[in-house]
């Protein structure tokens, strides 16, 4: 997975939090930096390749900025980097754990920061929660196969699965809510 991030001017303190920029999947900033008049300016200010490349199963994650790095995935890792420079901050390779043997999808992050700065990484057992500020895995949302990023309102993360439907869990005690199988003539 290559990283290519282009830069015209300082980077904004605003977050992009969500792979699809927010909940409501609009991939909309309202940043005014960069428009028709200076889109020709900009140049490209660093790279980065994470050396995993499967042309099967590409990474189809747009990263997310916190505020101070920009999070992204690859198809083994979740790792966050400098977008001043785009030197690696921190890396996490689930599977190394002995804890959470996951494999990473790569269709989507969120960052939610109302208590601590986390990260929420969907992969084919549940959702992984990781710490922003250092990579540390902190848990694992048993939810099952997912391989959307989730949202997360009033202190309740939503998990839609990839078979099992959407399910809701405890933010803070990882403990399951409610769950609607998407079900219709037998076929989920």
């Amino acid at each position: 997975f290559n990283f290519i991030f282009f830069v015209n001017y300082s980077v904004s303190s605003n977050e992009w939090n969500h792979s699809s920029g927010s909940y409501k999947s609009e991939r909309y900033s309202t940043d005014d930096q960069i428009d028709s008049n200076n889109i020709k300016d900009l140049k490209i200010t660093w790279e980065y390749s994470s050396g995993q490349v499967r042309t099967s199963a590409p990474v189809q994650s747009t990263p997310i900025y916190t505020g101070t790095k920009l999070i992204s995935v690859s198809l083994e890792s979740v790792y966050a980097l400098n977008p001043e420079d785009g030197s690696l901050i921190w890396e996490v390779v689930p599977s190394n754990t002995t804890n959470y043997e996951v494999e990473v999808f790569a269709k989507g992050i969120t960052f939610y920061n109302e208590i601590a700065p986390k990260i929420f990484v969907p992969t084919d057992k549940g959702i992984l929660e990781i710490d922003e500020t250092n990579g540390k895995i902190i848990g694992h949302f048993n939810s099952g196969a997912t391989a959307l990023p989730p949202i997360i309102h009033k202190g309740k993360i939503i998990i839609a699965t990839r078979w099992d439907g959407v399910k809701s869990f405890d933010l803070t005690t990882k403990e399951k809510i409610w769950h609607i199988k998407t079900e219709k003539n037998n076929f989920q």
